[in-house]
């Protein structure tokens, strides 16, 4: 993959000790095509400078970006299924950070197995795929996560802790990619605190469907 060798060479670059060869090429040589490639590919690919970059959050931005090209720009504008796609074998951190119950609740919005109205009409056991609370069409992971105002509190709440973790996480579509748990895109340090702060909005889904099924 090109695009990966050139981040590890531009990484490798400015890591090197003072006087190298090959740092002391890349300090001088500014309008160099590999410089080029590798400032548009932080830039417009990776979206962070190379040396920020571990191995795994490389491979994870590089496969979203070759993944993004395959859509045209009117999918781009909404949450795509491939932002569930697991770029590392094992299990998902998720699974090994979250409480029972989130862990529960994160899985069901993911494999669309959530009790939600939607799911439950393609299944017949709803006479409506709409939202009990604000009769919105369809009661989906996207509209409990992202725009039901039932969850409005706990979705503001959210994305508070979220911007103090990381500011970038400023977008709903965003919110909709951590919530599902798909995190490989965030530094590898944040993970654990992103999953973290959607917690108690996922938690909070689960309680209000839940008192839905007993009414």
């Amino acid at each position: 993959m090109l695009k990966r060798a050139a981040l590890w060479f531009g990484r490798r670059a400015v890591t090197l000790e003072q006087g190298h060869p090959t740092s002391v090429l890349w300090e001088t040589a500014l309008r160099c095509p590999v410089r080029t490639a590798l400032s548009h590919i932080e830039r417009k690919v990776v979206g962070v400078a190379a040396i920020h970059l571990s191995g795994p959050t490389a491979t994870a931005r590089l496969l979203r970006h070759q993944l993004d090209l395959r859509w045209d720009v009117d999918d781009q504008k909404q949450p795509l299924p491939f932002t569930l796609l697991k770029f590392e074998p094992g299990p998902s951190l998720y699974l090994r950070t979250d409480s029972k119950t989130t862990a529960s609740r994160r899985a069901r919005l993911r494999f669309d197995r959530s009790g939600l109205n939607a799911a439950r009409y393609r299944l017949r056991l709803s006479p409506t795929a709409a939202c009990p609370d604000c009769k919105h069409p369809a009661d989906d992971a996207d509209h409990v996560l992202l725009h039901c105002p039932q969850y409005d509190a706990h979705r503001l709440a959210c994305r508070t802790a979220l911007l103090r973790i990381d500011p970038r996480i400023d977008s709903l579509p965003a919110l909709y990619t951590v919530a599902m748990g798909g995190v490989e895109h965030c530094a590898d340090n944040l993970q654990p605190a992103i999953l973290a702060a959607t917690a108690p909005l996922l938690d909070a889904i689960s309680r209000i469907a839940a008192i839905r099924r007993r009414n």
